[in-house]
């Protein structure tokens, strides 16, 4: 995950790159900064976990997502980089997310060198993983937190997508809202990335995995960056006219060059 500074209150930090992503280890999410478009990188903190659990134990680990606060809200100063993450409890050395995991979001004032806890948006126990977390703030100001769940495979759903949503910041959050899921125990919609397209409407992507098309990827939009349609809507299949097909792990950004639609 990387975000573009754009809002940070000396100007000079602006156009600063932060990257944030999972590595192997104990030692929590590694942050690097690019000054230079992302020619070259280097190495400022890792983001770690201290919050009521054992460190020795629990830590930040898998697919962190970086945003920037657009604009002075709920507390939260223009230009504070927000680190979405899954922190992983584990009984023992080697054994990680076997004791559950708890997705969190952190801030940082100070372009990614030290991380202060904000809340807890979700936790399951173990053997329920909870995963791929994607903060979205819309422009009235709310926390949307989408994710990808496993904690309901008792009622046939082996993996769905979901999200919360926070009015104050993140600070607290709503019940979860179910976005994309199928019955039947097998299929694995996951991997959110949502992007913002020039007529105000969010497209998001996701991964079919166990789909009628194995992998196969898709795209769903709306008008509000909420209301995705029916959790059995699938959406559009990212596929050519011929029938080839994008399958996993997906990204979609909107790009302004191509055409009057860019």
């Amino acid at each position: 995950t990387v975000v573009v500074l754009e809002h940070q209150p000396d100007p000079a930090d602006n156009g600063k790159m932060l990257l944030a992503f999972e590595a192997n280890g104990w030692d929590g999410i590694p942050i690097y900064e690019s000054t230079d478009d992302g020619e070259t990188w280097h190495f400022v903190a890792n983001a770690q976990d201290s919050v009521g659990v054992d460190t020795e134990l629990c830590n930040l680990h898998w697919q962190p997502h970086l945003v920037e606060m657009p604009r002075t809200e709920h507390g939260i100063p223009a230009g504070t980089v927000l680190l979405s993450g899954s922190t992983l409890c584990q009984a023992s050395e080697g054994g990680w997310g076997n004791q559950g995991m708890l997705l969190r979001l952190f801030t940082s004032s100070d372009l990614g060198r030290s991380w202060e806890y904000r809340s807890t948006y979700d936790e399951s126990a173990m053997g329920r993983p909870i995963w791929e977390p994607y903060l979205l703030i819309l422009d009235d100001g709310t926390f949307v937190e989408y994710y990808s769940l496993e904690t309901f495979k008792a009622e046939g759903y082996n993996q769905l997508l979901g999200h919360k949503v926070s009015h104050d910041g993140g600070l607290t959050w709503g019940p979860l809202i179910w976005d994309t899921a199928f019955r039947g125990g097998v299929e694995r919609p996951g991997m959110v990335i949502i992007d913002r397209l020039p007529d105000g409407r969010y497209i998001t992507s996701y991964e079919a995995v166990e789909g009628p098309v194995w992998g196969q990827v898709y795209v769903k939009f709306s008008d509000d960056g909420l209301n995705w349609g029916g959790p059995t809507d699938r959406g559009t299949p990212v596929r050519t006219l011929s029938g080839r097909y994008a399958a996993s792990t997906p990204n979609v950004f909107w790009f302004p060059i191509g055409g009057p639609d860019g």
